[in-house]
């Protein structure tokens, strides 16, 4: 048994447009068990999945398809959706209000994801 059992059967969206990175994402997510929607490269999709799909947490890229995943992040803020920030960017770049926000920088341990996963959507065992 894995310490990150209780992500089984969740549903996570990715949100990532670089094609390696979202299959990445991908294999360490189905590997701990979950369900992924996506992976989605723009905002756009990103909002749609939201609007249509039950999601428990997101993985949020903070650049997107040359724009940046805010209006993303507030749409999930609004929907009671935990997310993590999965980004190139040094957390200090990120405006204020977002710097609270659980993060993982790139290049990643695949790890750190699932830990960061756990952190925000862990449910009691």
């Amino acid at each position: 048994m894995g310490v990150h059992t209780r992500l089984q059967g969740l549903s996570v969206l990715v949100v990532e447009d670089e094609a390696m990175i979202a299959v990445l994402i991908e294999t360490v997510l189905r590997e701990a068990g979950c369900s992924i929607i996506g992976p989605v490269a723009s905002s756009g999709t990103a909002l749609e999945k939201i609007a249509h799909e039950k999601l428990d947490a997101a993985l949020l890229d903070v650049r997107i398809d040359g724009d940046d995943a805010y209006t993303v992040a507030d749409t999930l803020t609004a929907c009671g959706i935990p997310f993590v920030f999965v980004s190139g960017l040094d957390q200090q770049d990120i405006p204020a209000r977002y710097r609270r926000c659980t993060y993982v920088a790139k290049p990643f341990r695949p790890d750190s994801i699932l830990t960061c996963l756990d952190e925000i959507v862990g449910k009691p065992d």
